[in-house]
């Protein structure tokens, strides 16, 4: 069966390219879900706050070694401001 993860948060930019909202899992050392959302996607009003939602459908992890990444990348090194990050896991 799956996993769904639930995500919230706000975010104001200048422009959002090169940045992503990053979800991983590995399990047993080897990664086996791997999902960026492009955050310039997502973010349409420069210098504005903007609130984004996502939903991941997580695959069942099967090892009971394994490691659950979410973090922001931010490659292209902008300001980006970042406020009431929150997650869910059903």
């Amino acid at each position: 069966s799956k996993r769904t993860l639930l995500l919230s948060s706000f975010f104001r930019s200048d422009g959002a390219n090169d940045c992503g909202i990053v979800v991983s899992i590995s399990e047993n050392g080897q990664n086996s879900y791997y999902k960026t959302f492009n955050l310039q996607n997502l973010l349409t009003k420069q210098g504005q706050w903007e609130k984004v939602n996502l939903i991941f459908q997580l695959p069942k992890v099967t090892s009971e070694d394994y490691e659950f990444g979410l973090y922001i990348m931010n490659s292209g090194k902008i300001e980006l401001y970042i406020d009431d990050f929150e997650f869910k896991l059903y």
